[in-house]
């Protein structure tokens, strides 16, 4: 229906490029299914907000199932690689206060890419539940934590519920406030690590694993999900 349109702002040609990231359809081969007029307004956004994203952003891209579920994995890195960007800038702006220059440095600043960010972020919750108190199990912890949201179909969530908060959240300036504060995406991503666990289930101790991230989870956010629960699609059940 875009590529009918007569006239297309800026806006919607930015909606238009990202919409068809998501759909692995930002190829020349992709693009030619829109109108010449799309094409021109699109290869200019992409190449003023896919290459130099603004600082201040909301640019969220119109999210349906069909898109959430079939992206490819190139396109959701690409997207991964944008919001981290975008929170790497956003994070910088932390060193004018004491009280958040070292927040900023460990969840994202010394962080290399946006699965290690959300990672840093839960991590630390996690440890003020008083999980990782000595060296081994913090290692440990990192180390569960940080493989599993780095896993394509991990990712793919996170990126989708960071964009999804900016969509429909006036409340949310930016993506690093929803990263570091907002309690119902950390409650939804812990129970994705748990969820992982718990399906990936190499023995009785994964699930107990799994289990005890419930339950700090409900203790930290006041969410209480069981591990086996399934929120939206999984990798399991997304269609070709």
């Amino acid at each position: 229906r875009i590529g009918r349109s007569a006239f297309v702002t800026p806006r919607a040609a930015m909606a238009t490029v990202l919409s068809a990231t998501l759909l692995g359809l930002s190829s020349p081969v992709g693009l030619r299914r829109f109108s010449p007029r799309i094409r021109m307004q699109a290869e200019w956004v992409e190449s003023t907000v896919f290459f130099d994203p603004p600082v201040s952003s909301r640019f969220t891209p119109p999210l349906s199932s069909k898109q959430y579920l079939r992206a490819s994995e190139a396109a959701v890195a690409k997207h991964a690689a944008i919001i981290f960007d975008q929170l790497r800038q956003e994070a910088a702006a932390l060193s004018g206060s004491p009280l958040t220059s070292g927040l900023g440095e460990r969840t994202v600043l010394s962080r290399s890419s946006l699965s290690e960010a959300a990672a840093a972020v839960l991590v630390e919750q996690l440890r003020s539940a008083g999980l990782g108190e000595d060296g081994a199990e913090s290692a440990a912890l990192w180390r569960e934590v940080s493989s599993a949201l780095a896993a394509p179909w991990l990712l793919r969530c996170v990126v989708c519920d960071l964009y999804k908060i900016l969509d429909v959240d006036p409340a949310a300036t930016g993506l690093l406030q929803p990263l570091l504060y907002f309690k119902g995406f950390h409650a939804l991503t812990l129970h994705r690590v748990a969820h992982h666990l718990w399906a990936r289930d190499d023995g009785p101790a994964d699930r107990f694993a799994a289990l005890r991230l419930q339950s700090a989870g409900a203790s930290l956010f006041s969410v209480d999900i069981h591990p086996a629960a399934t929120i939206g699609a999984t990798s399991e059940n997304r269609p070709p």
